[in-house]
């Protein structure tokens, strides 16, 4: 063989030799958990008074368990709830309730397209 053929094929297992040596201490995937169970919380609110839009909304989750509820101010003046549970054993459940807002219904103003 060619000595610069030998000389490649010593330098490429020195290499290789190296890289299995500072590898060999790391740890191996099986060993590290990248599991966290999910936890969160959150809310929030628009009113617009302007564009009739006027919701809220929270839900909070710990595991696999989740509970929220969101309400929606309909045009035609009644609120919607909506409260909702979801959980590997029951699934997603919601409950929807209509309350009276109140007045009459959203009535647009069309001052700004004039």
């Amino acid at each position: 063989m060619n000595q610069k053929i030998l000389y490649t094929l010593k330098i490429i297992t020195v290499i290789l030799q190296l890289i299995i040596i500072t590898t060999d201490g790391l740890p191996q995937h099986s060993d590290l958990d990248y599991y966290v169970p999910p936890k969160y919380k959150f809310d929030y609110s628009v009113h617009d008074p302007e564009s009739g839009d006027v919701k809220s909304h929270w839900e909070s989750r710990e595991g696999d368990a989740v509970i929220g509820a969101y309400t929606v101010h309909d045009p035609d003046g009644v609120i919607r709830v909506v409260e909702y549970t979801a959980d590997p054993d029951n699934g997603f459940n919601a409950h929807v309730s209509k309350q009276d807002g109140g007045g009459g219904g959203y009535e647009p103003s069309y001052d700004s397209f004039k």
